[in-house]
């Protein structure tokens, strides 16, 4: 082969393998092997370990016999998966998302997943339904939506804020003393209401962080270029495509890059979107250099109860979060502005995260 067609391949083939190594990072090592019934070695201790962490009644041995795919089974019975006794990718996942949200629960935290109830969640856990409806401005039949966050009663304080709170009003009141908020938005698949937001956040001279989607920017460019100029902070939520770790990061990285494209700066903090709460959120952040910023507030309750349960969530240190695709949030929002207005609270420059 002639000299100079040599290089070009060599040109081309370290051009692909640098695209495969930035669009498909690495996946986790919990993913990287099937176990099965006979398996042995330390990936088997692994797996072992984590159902005993699980609570799981299990010997550490390494080997893959029979009591291991009996707990397996169980396991995945209980997870919702097709239960095959075999450790694979779902598996592995399954079980990472277990320990992530029992973490959650010890910080007084609990994520609605499908199907809950206020009910069944306080039965769960072992908690009174009406401590919990109250703890979260609720009531005991309401409707519960996945990826929402609840605010646990007699636990450690809550670590969805970026800074522990240091003095939250215990009652909906005209006295707040110095609390310092942060007004962040959340795309939520289609920021369908986004420019109706912006309007009455700037008729409040009032700045925000927005969560975009790679959707959404691609989408409503000039729009996301007048949210900046405005003086709000846009920042990342990925895409709601993706399905996977390995997506989910790469989608954090294509988003950065269309909001450099159309504003010049780059986002550095990043929030999930509810569909994205089943993947580890946190660890797709870091690898894609990001910051994970999550709220305070307990998220989207009824239309009836958005507005005060909103008042009961201000505390110096609260980071509220809407929904840019929620009608109830926009029409509430102006009155909400107003009561901060009058309490003495302060809402936050996004710049200062």
């Amino acid at each position: 082969m002639p000299r100079h067609r040599l290089a070009l391949c060599c040109i081309v083939l370290g051009v692909v393998c640098c695209t495969i190594v930035l669009l498909f990072p690495a996946l986790p090592a919990c993913a990287s092997g099937v176990l099965r019934l006979g398996s042995k070695g330390p990936d088997v201790v692994r797996l072992q370990q984590e159902l005993q962490s699980l609570g799981y009644a299990l010997t550490a041995d390494g080997v893959f016999g029979a009591r291991t795919q009996t707990v397996l089974k169980q396991f995945q019975q209980q997870t919702g998966l097709l239960v095959d006794g075999i450790a694979g990718p779902a598996t592995w996942s399954a079980i990472a998302a277990k320990k992530r949200q029992i973490q959650l629960i010890a910080d007084g935290i609990y994520i609605v997943q499908r199907n809950d109830t206020l009910r069944s969640i306080a039965q769960r856990l072992n908690l009174p339904v009406e401590e919990l409806a109250r703890l979260n401005m609720m009531r005991a039949d309401q409707t519960l939506y996945v990826g929402q966050a609840l605010t646990l009663p007699g636990r450690r304080t809550s670590a969805m804020a970026p800074t522990p709170p240091v003095s939250r009003s215990t009652a909906v009141s005209n006295s707040i003393p110095r609390a310092r908020v942060i007004l962040t938005f959340d795309d939520c698949r289609e920021a369908s209401l986004l420019s109706g937001f912006l309007r009455v956040l700037d008729e409040h001279s009032v700045r925000a962080v927005l969560f975009l989607s790679y959707e959404t920017l691609i989408s409503q460019p000039e729009l996301v270029r007048a949210a900046y100029r405005a003086g709000h902070r846009i920042e990342n939520q990925g895409s709601s495509a993706a399905s996977s770790q390995r997506e989910l990061i790469h989608s954090i990285m294509a988003t950065c890059d269309v909001l450099y494209q159309l504003t010049g700066v780059s986002s550095r903090i990043y929030r999930p979107s509810q569909h994205h709460l089943h993947l580890d959120f946190a660890s797709a952040a870091r690898s894609a250099s990001h910051t994970l910023l999550m709220w305070s507030n307990i998220g989207n309750p009824d239309p009836g109860l958005l507005l005060e349960a909103s008042k009961a969530s201000i505390f110096d240190g609260s980071v509220m979060r809407f929904s840019l695709a929620d009608r109830e949030a926009l029409d509430a929002l102006p009155v909400l502005l107003e009561h901060l207005n009058r309490s003495g609270a302060d809402v936050l420059d996004p710049a200062s995260l």
